[in-house]
């Protein structure tokens, strides 16, 4: 790991709750923070204003950005994967604020600078929780209509919020819903499960295995070698919890709700063609956009890959069509 700009420890005890009232003056630590992961959007784009604190989402305390600007066609609420974190989304944030949206982006419990056991959850719904709480506190404060949009385990998470609630084309908090690679089984599941049965009465955590989970090889070495963030492993935990939900999911109800869906064909992360069909079943009609060379890191693949679903997102969101 190469010599960082900033200190997590100073960073983290340097955290102020969040409030949209006025942007606080970022500390150096967190200016180098921002720089560092390259979310510095106060910086790099005109009139866009950082708000960056915490929200309590108890037991967690949930490290929280926002970024608004003048006259925001609305918000989108952004979610994260499994061992991610949100300093990892600079171009998803960064297409989102050039459409002309506010961004609400958190780091899930057990992830990046929120608390909470690294990479481990006792139940899928504390996360929305989490996210709950977020929508909690952006009502009256942030543009609608709202819009979410969730990588992976941040698309299973909206999954988990939309059917746990109930939610129909009028009751729901967002007007598009945008799953890039969502999770409902993981690859090769059945053996993963068979293996978390075996191993859970004796290891809490195994060693995280590295796989190149986007055609981009520098975002594939900085998540290996340059980002402090990256937990270095897997909770068991996590995969009971994972298990719990999936059964949950894979039987909860039909939503009239139609989300869209990108999904790379090389994804060797999640069963893709197992969740499509999922998908298809409890939601209604949804719209797909499938990309032969993607793999599973949509948010940070290659530039190529990222424009031509930049290019669908801005026709579908933008114009409605979706």
């Amino acid at each position: 790991m190469k010599t960082l700009p900033f200190s997590l420890e100073h960073l983290q005890q340097g955290f102020r709750p969040l409030s949209l009232d006025s942007p606080l003056q970022p500390t150096a630590q967190e200016l180098a923070y921002f720089s560092y992961y390259g979310i510095d959007f106060a910086k790099q784009l005109p009139d866009v204003a950082h708000y960056f604190g915490w929200l309590e989402s108890p037991p967690y305390m949930v490290a929280c950005h926002v970024y608004k600007q003048p006259n925001p066609k609305g918000c989108f609420f952004l979610l994260h994967g499994y061992y991610d974190h949100i300093g990892l989304y600079k171009h998803v944030i960064r297409f989102l604020l050039e459409q002309g949206f506010d961004v609400f982006a958190f780091d899930l419990p057990g992830h990046g600078l929120s608390s909470g056991s690294r990479a481990s959850i006792q139940m899928f719904s504390e996360y929305e929780s989490a996210l709950s709480r977020c929508l909690q506190f952006s009502e009256n404060q942030l543009p609608k209509p709202w819009h979410i949009i969730g990588q992976s385990t941040g698309g299973a998470v909206t999954i988990d919020y939309l059917q746990r609630n109930q939610f129909d084309l009028t009751t729901s908090p967002f007007q598009h819903v945008v799953l890039l690679a969502p999770l409902v089984r993981p690859r090769a599941w059945r053996q993963s499960l068979f293996a978390y049965f075996l191993l859970k009465p004796f290891i809490r955590r195994l060693n995280r295995r590295y796989t190149a989970n986007s055609t981009d090889s520098s975002f594939v070495e900085f998540i290996r070698h340059a980002d402090p963030l990256q937990p270095a492993n897997l909770s068991v935990e996590w995969v009971g919890a994972l298990h719990h939900w999936i059964k949950e999911i894979e039987n909860s109800r039909k939503s009239p709700l139609t989300p869209i869906i990108i999904q790379g064909e090389q994804d060797l992360t999640v069963d893709w063609q197992h969740n499509l069909k999922v998908l298809d079943k409890i939601f209604t009609q949804p719209k797909k956009l499938i990309l032969p060379s993607a793999k599973h890191h949509l948010a940070n693949e290659s530039e190529t890959i990222r424009k031509r679903y930049f290019k669908f997102l801005q026709e579908c969101v933008g114009d409605n069509l979706c």
